[in-house]
């Protein structure tokens, strides 16, 4: 009974942290520089990526493909010409939609923004 106290107390001291594991880094990080747009995966597993054009987004209708030509290794960098954007032009937002699995389901598509 005592060893099951001292396992519970134990869990809740140690266990219990307010601050999140890994708040620096995000796990895909994104910059714009030199008219490409550089991408790089943080996280532990591969991702597949689709950029578009912020305003494009709205327009078109897409469906995640998960193949090599859009595929980062985990801790790798990808550049990506941002003349293959559509619509695309200087100063415009882009918004990289990334997920990990080969077949995802919308819930596990994640985004991010880039100015």
């Amino acid at each position: 009974m005592r060893f099951l106290v001292i396992f519970i107390v134990s869990a809740l001291v140690f266990g219990c942290s307010d601050q999140p594991v890994n708040t620096s880094m995000q796990e895909v990080e994104a910059e714009i520089s030199d008219e490409q747009l550089q991408l790089h995966n943080n996280s532990v597993a591969d991702i597949y990526y689709f950029v578009v054009e912020q305003d494009m987004a709205a327009k078109i209708n897409w469906e995640p493909r998960s193949q090599d030509e859009n595929r980062i290794q985990s801790g790798d960098t990808k550049l990506v010409s941002l003349s293959e954007v559509m619509e695309y032009e200087a100063g415009d937002t882009v918004i990289i939609y990334f997920w990990t699995s080969e077949d995802p389901e919308s819930d596990q598509i994640k985004n991010i923004l880039v100015e």
